[in-house]
């Protein structure tokens, strides 16, 4: 659960963050696997580091002690 008691998300925000970023770790395999045939994904990848970035942001804020 949230640190603070007046956050506004819940165990059920932090399942949420968590499903989001296993999803972020399937794409970026994915990416890998377009690159590898020679896709140019640069837009894909920029956007989907973007989004990693902002969940872990919130998730760190958030639930500081969350693995």
């Amino acid at each position: 659960m949230a640190t603070n008691p007046n956050s506004p998300l819940n165990d059920q925000h932090l399942a949420q963050i968590n499903a989001a970023l296993q999803s972020v770790a399937v794409a970026e395999s994915q990416l890998m696997l377009a690159k590898q045939a020679k896709l140019d994904v640069s837009t894909l990848e920029t956007q989907l580091a973007t989004a990693k970035d902002k969940l872990l942001a919130i998730k760190h804020t958030y639930f500081p002690n969350a693995l």
